[in-house]
């Protein structure tokens, strides 16, 4: 329990930390919002405020997807047919705009996801083709067409992939894949080619889309190629561990791609950026803060010059020195690691500025001022120490704090003592 602490000032959060023996429990929120392209375009809510079913078969899932209005969707157990690798089928999932699929713990869908429509939100998932194979099949996510807009995939395991793992094509706008892993198993016997971005060098329609970022994902054993290769899209490839047991190339820059790769993390990578020279018109920066650690081959940018800005920040931003421990971390890291979801959050109360936000990656915590006024945070251990000095935020600013794998933040209050929210998953 926490006692009740006396704070000097009416506008003071406290955040309290405790210590467990045991690691964090991952929760997060069906009201979530990404960082990156995909909060842009207006932004990507899923089905935030619809209707709420949950779905244990595949039938059942297909004809939720299809339902009309905003809809979150929880996915409870494994379910569906991936399919044979050598012929193109499996179940597939093709849903209306304006959903969220949120898997409950150990959620798993055999066959894939066809997005052609606006506002999707996946998170929580592992999706199993049936083995990778050169006949032009499906990909466990597709994501296709001008309509295939503000889409976040996160925290989900795409593997074995018929095609693709995770394709994004024709058009499709306002991507964010966060704290995914990539990898291919014994199922796979060629074309482990994980994640297309613009399927054609003649598809010159495709300028100005295929925005997209890839923020804190893991490519692992198994992957080969394609981490990602891109055409004609502004992809920001941020913060993200490539560590896979065999590889020709990771990013390769194709037709026009436009690409920022920065804080990256590679491993034993061959080629790591890669400019293929049978396409034209490149644009890429490789920013001084990857660690390539044990590669060899190429990891030059070109043109960097004219790589575009990213027009949003990211907070939360972890040391790519360290991404093997944080995004690599089997119970924490990238993947379906989310243990349990709540529909908590700040909220405004007497004494405490609106718009405050906490938000976790990985073992960092951002504690987010999106109010008008100014914010005090002081950190707090469960004995009324305070951890650190005072920390004043001003109108959209932001602070991160590296919590160590033991530690918790437990809640916030008041000056008052009255309860703002209690963080779950304690």
């Amino acid at each position: 329990m926490i006692g009740t602490m006396t704070i000097p000032s009416s506008r003071i959060v406290v955040f309290a930390l405790a210590c467990a023996a045991s690691s964090f429990a991952l929760t997060a929120s069906p009201n979530d919002k990404p960082q990156g392209w995909a909060s842009q375009g207006g932004g990507t809510t899923g089905g935030a405020g619809g209707w709420v079913d949950t779905a244990t078969t595949i039938s059942e899932l297909q004809t939720l997807a299809k339902k009309t209005g905003k809809g979150i969707i929880y996915i409870k157990g494994t379910m569906g047919n991936a399919g044979s690798k050598t012929t193109k089928g499996g179940d597939r999932i093709v849903p209306t705009a304006d959903k969220s699929f949120l898997g409950l713990p150990g959620a798993t869908i055999k066959g894939g996801f066809d997005i052609k429509v606006s506002n999707i939100v996946i998170r929580n998932l592992a999706v199993w083709g049936p083995g990778a194979y050169d006949i032009d099949g499906n990909d466990p996510i597709h994501i296709e067409g001008t309509g295939a807009k503000n889409i976040w995939i996160d925290h989900c395991l795409v593997s074995d992939g018929q095609d693709g793992n995770l394709d994004i094509t024709n058009g499709a706008n306002y991507v964010t894949v966060s704290w995914t892993k990539f990898s291919y198993t014994s199922l796979s016997s060629n074309h482990q080619y994980c994640n297309l971005i613009g399927s054609s060098a003649s598809k010159t329609s495709d300028k100005g889309f295929l925005k997209t970022t890839m923020i804190n994902n893991y490519w692992a054993d198994g992957v080969v190629e394609r981490m990602p290769r891109v055409r004609f899209g502004e992809v920001h490839v941020v913060n993200n561990l490539i560590k896979t047991n065999t590889s020709n190339y990771a990013v390769r820059a194709g037709q026009e791609a436009n690409i920022l790769v920065e804080k990256n993390l590679y491993v034993g990578t061959k080629n790591p950026i890669n400019i293929f020279t049978d396409e034209s018109g490149q644009m890429v920066k490789v920013t001084s803060d990857n660690v390539f650690k044990n590669t060899s081959g190429t990891k030059a940018g070109i043109n960097d010059s004219k790589v575009f800005t990213p027009p949003y920040t990211l907070t939360g931003l972890l040391d790519p020195a360290g991404l093997e421990a944080t995004v690599g971390d089997a119970a924490n890291g990238a993947g379906p690691t989310i243990d349990s979801w709540s529909t908590s959050a700040l909220r405004s109360e007497p004494g405490v500025p609106s718009g405050a936000r906490l938000d976790r990656m990985g073992s960092t915590w951002t504690l987010s001022n999106a109010s008008s006024a100014p914010m005090t945070l002081e950190i707090r251990s469960l004995d009324g120490r305070r951890l650190g000095n005072t920390v004043t935020l001003a109108a959209g600013q932001s602070f991160a704090l590296t919590a160590e794998r033991t530690a918790r933040f437990v809640n916030i209050k008041s000056a008052s003592g009255t309860q703002v929210v209690t963080v779950p998953g304690l």
